[in-house]
């Protein structure tokens, strides 16, 4: 059996035995996004680079409600005393779909796009692509950020003699080099 086989057939034996996760209370639906994640969110941001010591960045999130449509979506960073915000605007695109976009005030909107309790952004700037996360569980919104480079570096790909049906097609992956992460609490 191919050795993608054998993955997609351990990872089909690992799902009909996975057990739910519990994130504590759940909204019942994508109606309840944003409102269930309004207020201000506090923590630490963790900015982890390859082979150097974590750097600690205390951060904040803001969502308040603007009008019925538009919520302010703000990034608050204490940088060496000095604060960072990044005052953006929430806007619905397509809610029954979970589309989103994120509008930076300065010509730049981001599409994003929630399923579930996650709300995800993916974009590219200076060579980067970027991975934007916000999960909110329980009384948590967990916040995360993967980069990485956008020259691919490829492996495998079939040879002249595998028959085109068992082919194993070339795969391209992306390195990582920075992960950020923060677990934030609401504050009243």
């Amino acid at each position: 059996m191919k050795p993608i086989l054998v993955l997609a057939f351990i990872g089909m034996c690992g799902l009909l035995n996975a057990q739910p996760i519990n994130y504590g209370p759940q909204p019942a639906d994508l109606s309840a996004f944003p409102t269930a994640w309004e207020g201000r969110w506090e923590g630490v941001l963790r900015i982890e680079f390859p082979g150097v010591r974590p750097r600690l960045v205390p951060m904040a999130i803001e969502i308040l409600p603007i009008d019925s449509a538009h919520w302010h979506w703000t990034l608050i960073y204490d940088v060496k005393g000095q604060e960072d915000r990044r005052a953006y605007t929430l806007e619905p695109v397509h809610v029954r779909q979970g589309r989103w976009q994120i509008d930076e005030n300065n010509g730049i909107v981001l599409g994003a796009r929630l399923f579930g309790h996650h709300f995800f952004s993916q974009f590219e700037v200076d060579g980067q692509m970027l991975m934007a996360r916000y999960s909110l569980e329980g009384d948590t919104l967990r916040f995360e950020i993967t980069s990485a480079s956008l020259e691919p570096h490829a492996t495998g790909g079939p040879t002249g003699e595998d028959p085109q049906i068992e082919a194993i097609p070339e795969v391209k992956w992306y390195e990582v080099g920075v992960f950020q992460q923060a677990i934030l609490r609401r504050k009243d």
